[in-house]
């Protein structure tokens, strides 16, 4: 429990300085620039998600056999080459800056291997201390920035994975010196037909929690967008830190993963704390929601915080599908978690379709709501291979079990 809340308040931590940063950008580029800046990050979120080459989960798994060196950093050698290459036709299509300042922010994610070798040997007292050396050292840039160039912020946040990139230099250094190119090439295609799946299973999982983003600047002028990427921003955040939560579990979940029972009764213990953080920050931005909106954005986002309530009470069940798609990841339970994936994004695009072209924002955040309650539980009710979860959630809101 002690390893989980170092990650966690690792990713608290960087989570913190991503919304102060992200509110500098919303307070000077306005609404409708806001929206444009917003529509960069989804192409290049798009770019990342293909060029992950599998999922962090997948690769600390690896790193706990501690018998795949070439599959792992193969893997890492695979994830900057298409991520290069695939974000080269937004050099050409985007405003240059905010594609620079988004590119760099995603690239040095990728060079994440303190993360991963930290997370397989539950060294997360580690890695919190090279977050917070980081965190401070661009707080000092941010506060130095002021009085010569304060258009520094689109930079803030890049420069922050640069330094969790080259504080741990050594063990970086350690893990990219056994790279081989020959041994690359070699697996690189063994490799691919073996996470494919992942590959698939998270492009479509981005455009099935995006869909409202994409159907909004279509449907919708870029302010609008704008506004709502306030909500979501105010919202999502804490999706990265039941990620974290997730796979800071994946050890004591591989322990006990042949056990049907004691795993049930281990996943339900965990969705409890889920629920009540959910509950938590539903209460919390109900009574403040509205002044931390004036606060770091901006009187011009007030119209943001009806759809943050909403957005909130849907990472219910938002949170419970991401923590299933971990386990299902650790369980190597791929195809079932595609399977699921598909169904669940063909209804939020129903739904989206439906309701954002008639109710506008209101509809776009309540097709959150109920796309997700689907996939929580009539989607996964469906499979047999996916009852168990449907089971699990049910269990988790039944307390004195």
């Amino acid at each position: 429990m002690k390893n989980s809340l170092f990650f966690i308040t690792s990713k608290a931590l960087s989570l913190l300085l991503v919304f102060l940063c992200t509110a500098l950008i919303a307070r000077e580029l306005g609404p409708s620039d806001f929206g444009l800046f917003t529509e960069i990050k989804v192409y290049i979120s798009v770019v990342f998600i293909v060029s992950l080459f599998g999922n962090d989960a997948h690769v600390i798994s690896l790193m706990g056999e501690e018998n795949d060196k070439e599959k792992i950093f193969t893997i890492i050698l695979a994830r900057i080459s298409l991520f290069i290459i695939l974000c080269i036709p937004g050099y050409f299509l985007f405003d240059f800056r905010y594609f620079l300042a988004l590119f760099l922010m995603y690239f040095f994610q990728l060079f994440n291997l303190s993360f991963l070798k930290l997370s397989a040997s539950k060294k997360g007292k580690v890695f919190f201390s090279f977050n917070v050396v980081a965190f401070l050292i661009v707080l000092l840039l941010g506060g130095v920035s002021e009085f010569y160039h304060y258009s520094l912020y689109l930079y803030f946040i890049p420069f922050y994975y640069f330094l969790l990139f080259i504080l741990p230099i050594k063990l970086f250094a350690n893990c990219i010196s056994l790279v081989n190119l020959a041994v690359f090439f070699k697996y690189t295609k063994l490799i691919f037909m073996e996470v494919w799946p992942l590959i698939l299973s998270s492009l479509l999982i981005f455009f099935y929690t995006k869909i409202d983003f994409i159907l909004i600047s279509h449907f919708l002028p870029p302010k609008e967008l704008g506004i709502y990427s306030v909500a979501v921003q105010l919202s999502e955040p804490f999706s990265f830190v039941i990620s974290a939560y997730a796979t800071s579990i994946i050890s004591d979940l591989n322990l006990i993963k042949g056990n049907v029972l004691e795993k049930s009764r281990f996943i339900s213990h965990k969705l409890r704390y889920i629920h009540g953080f959910v509950f938590f920050f539903l209460v919390f931005y109900f009574l403040f929601g509205d002044f931390l909106i004036e606060t770091f954005f901006g009187n011009q986002y007030e119209s943001s915080y009806n759809f943050l309530l909403i957005l909130i009470f849907s990472k219910l069940f938002v949170f419970s599908n991401l923590f299933f798609s971990v386990i299902m990841v650790v369980e190597n339970n791929y195809l079932a978690r595609l399977k699921r994936i598909f169904i669940s994004m063909l209804i939020a695009i129903l739904i989206s379709i439906i309701l954002i072209p008639n109710y506008g924002l209101y509809g776009a955040a309540t097709s959150v709501v109920l796309s997700q309650l689907i996939a929580i539980t009539f989607v996964n009710a469906l499979s047999r291979q996916t009852k168990d979860y449907y089971m699990i959630f049910v269990r988790s809101f039944i307390f004195w079990k």
